[in-house]
């Protein structure tokens, strides 16, 4: 939801990003993946910048007011959660590859990599100073991990 709560944005297996205005009760937006459903969305404070993951193994970063997919990245996990940092320089994901990631949005690269858990992470967030990743396994973890630019 956005922070006024007019709009929200829905992710979904059946590989579609759809916008809403809450307020008139009306679809903006419908945006679809080209491969394997939809596992999770994060969206940018601007509101037009989105990210998904897909069970394909990819993210696919998506500017709203366009039709087609600004960038796609193949990773070698299914990620099944993701984070923004609170200034949108970072994404933090994490999977079935068992690690916590966080990548630098500006160059797809990975900037960091948290080992420990033992089993799928489920989800994870940023604090909302940003210092902070709090991930979820199946492993019956819960983690923090210190994040410092």
């Amino acid at each position: 939801r956005s922070p006024g709560d007019q709009y929200a944005i829905s992710a979904s297996r059946d590989r579609c990003l759809l916008t809403w205005d809450l307020a008139v009760q009306k679809r903006l937006t419908a945006h679809r993946a080209h491969h394997g459903g939809l596992n999770c969305v994060a969206v940018m404070q601007n509101q037009t910048t989105v990210f998904t993951a897909s069970q394909e193994k990819t993210i696919t970063q998506w500017d709203l007011r366009q039709a087609d997919p600004v960038r796609t990245w193949d990773l070698d996990e299914e990620v099944l959660s993701m984070s923004l940092s609170p200034d949108n320089q970072f994404l933090a994901t994490c999977g079935t590859g068992l690690l916590v990631r966080v990548w630098d949005v500006a160059t797809n690269s990975e900037c960091s990599r948290g080992v420990g858990h033992s089993r799928t992470v489920q989800r994870l967030a940023f604090s909302p100073d940003g210092k902070q990743l709090v991930s979820v396994g199946l492993d019956h973890a819960i983690m923090v991990w210190n994040f410092y630019t």
